[in-house]
């Protein structure tokens, strides 16, 4: 199975138009959420890394997260809470690493993300050897 990564953008503002609540941005809060979670479940730390980026330039629609995996659709989230996004994320993390080709349909989301999806990218190509 391979590992799944979920890209947090770190600088995201809190929805409210907060830049920060306690000098920590909301994209952190969210991270620093979701990290807290993974480390208590060993089947999430084996499938997926969680990795925080600078800027996933949708601003206006904070906070923004990404799922990615050779082979998988990449999905992109919008709109997350960085306070109440973290089931809805987990949740869709297990969907996502059990689902063949990345597929979670629509019917199945966790709640929150239905309607925070941003967009559904197709899969990466995995790389193969070149024949000799």
């Amino acid at each position: 199975m391979s590992q799944s990564t979920l890209l947090v953008c770190a600088l995201c503002r809190f929805p409210s138009g907060e830049k920060e609540r306690d000098g920590v941005r909301g994209g952190q809060h969210l991270l620093d959420q979701l990290q807290a979670v993974v480390e208590t479940r060993a089947d999430l730390m084996q499938t997926i890394e969680i990795k925080p980026v600078k800027c996933i330039a949708a601003c206006d629609r904070a906070c923004v997260a990404a799922f990615s995996t050779a082979g998988k659709q990449t999905y992109i989230f919008r709109d997350l809470s960085p306070t109440d996004s973290v089931d809805d994320l987990i949740r869709f993390a297990e969907q996502y690493r059990d689902a063949e080709h990345g597929r979670v349909p629509h019917s199945e989301r966790p709640e929150g993300l239905k309607r925070s999806t941003l967009a559904i990218l197709p899969p990466i190509p995995i790389a193969t050897p070149a024949l000799k």
